[in-house]
């Protein structure tokens, strides 16, 4: 009893440094992240009552929009609020992380050392949006899987149409990964079919599974069926992917500023060839086989844009069962019983320590940071975060402009969603102006747009800043060389 005691002691530790080191990361951080900048303008919009796809345009699907949504109609209207619900995706990661490794038979202060690994990857690139909500649903699904592997065996068909659903979520959320690992964890269990009976089980669960999926999908096409958005949303998720040509090599991660980051996308996988040895032994290492498909499915999620935000979110399961294997090594060399036995007792104390002085060290910091920071009470929507004075003082000139301009305003730049959000104004196509979101022919459809436009002026960054990955240049360019240059604002050239 007293052993369960501190065992509970340690997990409640453990879930309260989770939460400490979550709410720091996603607090601190200074108005200017785009992703976070875009995902509130369209949780925004729907509070307006505006459509996605119809009225502003998306390219994924609008679960995590549709969220962020209700929390801000519940609680306020505010980027703040968005950061909350940010904040619960983030640290249930973790948790179910931690949560994940408890189930692998890992120590529990191991378990908690090998999720602060997972959290460090995050440190330098938090930029919280609809791949979280996907690693989530993924990470869920996983869990329920170990633990009913775990508890009742494979083949258990109790709320498999649940489950089905669950993963059926990530279609609805980003429907290019979401239909890959709906249909991986549909079909998957055929792995471990050995005869006659266990191949009926898999059809059966699998139809279930099926079934379970097909409702989140149907109540989304019911949504955009009855709001007439149904052509938009063929157009922008579906044809406009064709117009999506943005790439990052893999190669560049090996050069990354986090050296888990460089560490991982090396080691993540070398340790998927291990999937032949566990195929061997499905049997015997049923566990290990899961949360490898799982990795391996998952990991698909890096391409075509394998840059440091896209590895850390899918290549996250794989992560997992990387330091799950180093673990297992390690117990396999450290074959004798006392010296196990102490060094758990060490790094339990150790890890215990470090999180009493990792939370304080880094409450203190962001005390400072506030203290020291001017929090913004000025700009609507943003109250409550530090902006960068110069970014505040653009904001306020460039929105004035705007509002006393007669002519009708296009920001054509990636930032233009923090520039309107304060002032409730949306361009449809103009403020998430990026590569590969305006639909099929889409940048052909907005040049014809701006080429016939009267009373209307186009803010582009000036030549000197450096302009985002994803602009769409040939806009810019005939811009530039078809409309006039009538003055400067800020950081931005004005035509007209």
């Amino acid at each position: 009893m007293k052993e369960k005691t501190k065992a509970n002691l340690f997990e409640t530790a453990t879930m309260i440094f989770i939460l400490i080191i979550s709410g720091i990361l996603v607090f601190k951080e200074k108005l200017g992240d785009l992703d976070e900048i875009w995902q509130y303008s369209f949780a925004k919009n729907i509070l307006s009552g505006l459509v996605p796809y119809r009225d502003f345009n998306m390219i994924t699907t609008p679960l995590f929009s549709f969220l962020g949504a209700i929390i801000l109609k519940i609680v306020a209207n505010e980027l703040i609020i968005m950061r909350v619900y940010n904040f619960i995706i983030f640290s249930s990661i973790l948790i179910t992380c931690y949560r994940i490794f408890k189930l692998l038979n890992v120590n529990l202060s191991i378990s908690a050392l090998l999720t602060f690994i997972m959290y460090l990857l995050f440190k330098y690139d938090l930029g919280i949006e609809y791949n979280y909500l996907i690693l989530l649903i993924v990470l869920l699904s996983l869990y329920i899987e170990l633990y009913r592997t775990n508890k009742y065996g494979i083949f258990d068909c109790k709320n498999e149409i649940f489950l089905g659903a669950l993963m059926g979520l990530t279609i609805i959320t980003k429907h290019t990964i979401g239909i890959l690992l709906t249909v991986m964890y549909c079909l998957y269990k055929i792995i471990f079919v050995n005869n006659k009976k266990e191949l009926k089980e898999f059809f059966k669960i699998s139809i279930l599974r099926i079934i379970g999926a097909v409702i989140p999908v149907i109540i989304l096409l019911m949504y955009l069926i009855l709001n007439n958005a149904l052509r938009d949303f063929i157009n922008y998720t579906i044809l406009g992917i064709t117009e999506f040509k943005n790439k990052y090599l893999y190669f560049n991660l090996f050069f990354n500023k986090n050296i888990l980051i460089r560490i991982f996308a090396f080691i993540v996988p070398i340790s998927f060839l291990s999937i032949f040895y566990f195929i061997s032994f499905k049997k015997q290492r049923t566990k290990e086989l899961i949360i490898l498909i799982y990795s391996i499915i998952t990991f698909v999620g890096n391409f075509p844009i394998a840059n440091s935000g896209h590895f850390i979110i899918y290549a996250f399961p794989g992560i997992i069962y990387t330091l799950y294997v180093m673990y297992m090594v390690l117990l396999k060399i450290i074959n004798k019983k006392r010296l196990k036995k102490f060094l758990c007792e060490f790094v339990k104390s150790f890890v215990l320590l470090f999180m009493i002085f990792y939370s304080i060290k880094n409450i203190k910091n962001i005390v400072e940071i506030y203290k020291k920071s001017d929090l913004n009470f000025d700009i609507k929507y943003f109250n409550g975060i530090i902006i960068n004075d110069n970014l505040k003082n653009n904001i306020k000139t460039i929105d004035e402009y705007i509002i006393n301009n007669s002519a009708k305003t296009y920001i054509l730049d990636a930032t233009a969603s923090i520039y309107m959000i304060p002032i409730d104004k949306y361009n449809k196509d103009y403020d998430m102006f990026n590569k590969g979101n305006f639909g099929i022919n889409g940048e052909d459809r907005l040049i014809s747009e701006i080429s016939i436009s009267e009373n209307t002026q186009f803010l582009i960054l000036k030549d000197e800043y450096v302009k985002n990955w994803q602009t769409p240049e040939k806009i810019i360019e005939f811009v530039k060389k078809n409309k006039n240059k009538v003055g400067e604002i800020k950081v931005f050239d004005i035509y007209e």
